[in-house]
């Protein structure tokens, strides 16, 4: 993904310049007035404020370069109380982990979840916003697709087996690969496959107009982050990448538009759905209220609901894949382990298969440990004060989260790959350790009412991936073969990015 890359390349040209003065403008501006994006917790301290006098307007741009050091700053000396981040657009509450059970399932009437991710995400700016107020996508992924995953598993290898052939090096030499953009396609194609079926899946433009559109709206949404929200309005309509979402959206809803009017009409035709288009795209249709059943509606609500599934999914993947190459004592064990699976099954992915891949779960988990893409969890807009437990209250207004702990550091130092499956040996926690659950120790997924619906098809998908990559491929940070270094991940604000510039060797395994 080249989201920094784009990033910089704003900054070159005149409309970056344009940005970067207005920046500055709103440096000026902070200076002068405290932000009231979000209200905060009457008392509670700001991480990263150097001295109790500092201008906050440093203490938030601190943030801008620095966010995960001073996150992990605030957590070491307030961790167990609630306390105060000041990013350059907003306040954010951090609420200690002991609050988990009594916030983790209260109504969006008092706390909400989607609202939070909007106005992350650019709200109005980047048109994410028209996920609000609705959990038609949410309640499709958790109530349609997971409960029918092991009839996408035929299909999802099938689609695998194009995507490697398309994406992959054919060749037994090293060669240099930007292998982030590599994965983000493969799972694009997956997503597609399930999402909205054959005939796209296929289709190369599709899938380069959506990943560059989804591009974009990520871009808007960190620009917008950079200045202060009574800026928001005037750098949101120069921004060029806005014009370009909606161009993307427009191509989006062509692709999309004619195969749900299709669709509607063969519907109608025969009365029932055909078995094959017995997908994501048909339940949003089925489930879609009058508002939302318009065919523009729906094509341009499929390109911010599968944001999580491209980029989330890719970004873990591409993690798994580098901590294989850095840490290649797992390597063949996991292959050891897909071997002996495969052969019980018959050599073929079955409903269980992906069940029984206990350490290559552990595997996953342990890099997601420690490659979390943000410190963040658990966000939400507090819709009405609420008292806790203790007496504290949560102000209406208030921008609220948790920290997860692994992603700042606070847990084991060194790589443990089946750490995990150590952990399920014990008959009691077969399931706490697995690679979709959730708990107050592991909340990257979320906790609660609200956990991503998507983690199981996402951990699927994973499993076919690397088990592919496994059987078929080596990776290496050297074109040798052997040492290397492993690229380092760009941190901005609180969030982690692939070097988009990083390249790494693959090439095909001799067959043994």
């Amino acid at each position: 993904m080249a989201l920094l890359v784009e990033l910089l390349d704003h900054a070159s040209r005149g409309s970056g310049r344009v940005v970067v003065a207005l920046v500055a403008v709103g440096f000026i501006l902070n200076i002068l007035f405290w932000s009231t994006k979000y209200r905060t917790v009457s008392g509670s301290p700001v991480a990263g404020r150097k001295w109790w006098f500092e201008p906050l307007i440093f203490t938030r741009y601190r943030f801008l370069l620095n966010g995960w050091a001073v996150t992990r700053a605030g957590w070491d000396q307030y961790g167990d109380r609630i306390f105060t981040i000041a990013r350059p657009d907003s306040t954010i509450t951090v609420v200690p982990p002991r609050y988990l059970d009594e916030l983790q399932n209260l109504p969006d009437t008092k706390l909400n979840g989607i609202q939070a991710l909007a106005e992350d995400m650019g709200d109005e700016y980047s048109g994410i916003s028209i996920l609000k107020d609705t959990h038609l996508t949410f309640n499709v992924v958790r109530n349609k697709l997971t409960p029918k995953m092991p009839a996408i598993i035929t299909p999802l290898l099938e689609e695998l087996e194009d995507a490697l052939k398309l994406e992959l090096p054919d060749s037994k030499e090293w060669v240099a690969v930007d292998l982030g953009t590599i994965i983000t396609r493969i799972v694009s194609r997956l997503t597609t496959r399930v999402w909205v079926g054959k005939e796209l899946s296929r289709n190369d433009a599709w899938h380069t107009d959506n990943i560059r559109t989804t591009e974009n709206i990520f871009i808007t949404a960190i620009l917008l982050r950079f200045v202060p929200p009574v800026l928001h309005p005037i750098v949101g309509a120069l921004l060029p990448t806005r014009r370009r979402i909606r161009k993307g959206i427009q191509k989006v809803q062509s692709y999309l538009v004619p195969l749900i009017e299709k669709r509607r009409r063969r519907q109608a035709e025969l009365g029932t759905v055909a078995e094959e288009e017995d997908d994501v795209l048909q339940w949003l249709m089925d489930g879609a209220s009058e508002e939302e059943s318009g065919a523009e509606n729906l094509a341009e609500r499929y390109v911010y609901s599968v944001i999580g599934s491209l980029y989330t999914v890719s970004g873990a993947l591409t993690d798994c894949l580098f901590d294989l190459a850095e840490h290649a004592e797992h390597v063949e064990p996991l292959r050891q382990e897909l071997r002996q699976v495969m052969a019980e099954s018959g050599g073929k992915w079955e409903r269980g298969t992906a069940a029984k891949l206990v350490k290559m779960d552990s595997f996953m988990k342990e890099s997601l440990r420690t490659n979390a893409p943000s410190p963040f969890s658990q966000k939400r807009i507090v819709k009405e004060e609420l008292r806790l437990s203790d007496g504290v209250k949560l102000p209406a207004g208030a921008y609220v989260c948790m920290i997860d702990q692994s992603a700042i550091g606070r847990g084991p130092d060194k790589f443990d790959g089946f750490r995990y499956a150590g952990m399920r040996q014990d008959p009691g926690f077969m399931t706490k350790y697995q690679y979709t659950s959730t708990d107050r120790d592991h909340l990257t997924f979320g906790h609660g009412r609200l956990a991503c619906p998507g983690r199981f098809v996402a951990s699927l998908e994973m499993k076919m991936v690397l088990a592919a990559m496994l059987e078929r491929y080596e990776v290496s940070f050297h074109p040798s073969g052997k040492g290397g270094v492993r690229p380092q991940k760009i941190q901005l604000l609180e969030l982690a990015f692939h070097n988009p510039a990083t390249r790494v060797y693959l090439r095909q395994r001799t067959k043994e």
